[in-house]
């Protein structure tokens, strides 16, 4: 999180953006390596219930993360973990970063939302595009 702050204080979003993906990964590689689904089938259920609760609360930092860029889908994905976002709909207000990046800044049990695509795979067919100069029209 220090490379994403540090991009944002100098104004390099891109910067930022490439840090937010970095921690994303994290969270992504660390759920593959601890693979609650076969926790689960095996049983052990005190495990999984910790891996869960360690993956929603990356979700929840991930998603205050996001929120300055995309706050409809940093939105999307708080409410889809059970957390109502702490600011406006452009992003704004709350009690700011260093309090909502905190862990465990939100302890206590979460009602989840079903699933679904915070960016959702836009398909589009070759013909509906046309070229022209080098520049992809819809």
């Amino acid at each position: 999180m220090a490379e994403y702050r540090a991009a944002v204080a100098r104004l390099h979003f891109d910067e930022a953006l490439a840090a937010l993906a970095r921690l994303t990964r994290a969270a992504n590689g660390y759920a593959e390596s601890q693979a609650p689904w076969a926790l689960h089938k095996a049983g052990d259920s005190k495990r999984t219930a910790i891996v869960l609760a360690t993956l929603a609360e990356a979700c929840r930092i991930l998603g205050h993360l996001l929120a300055p860029f995309c706050p409809g889908a940093a939105a999307d994905l708080l409410g889809q973990i059970g957390t109502p976002p702490a600011y406006d709909g452009r992003g704004a207000g709350g009690p700011g970063l260093d309090t909502l990046l905190t862990w465990g800044a939100e302890p206590g049990p979460r009602r989840t939302e079903p699933p679904a695509p915070l960016f959702p795979r836009v398909e589009v067919e070759a013909d509906e595009w046309v070229v022209d100069q080098g520049v992809s029209l819809p």
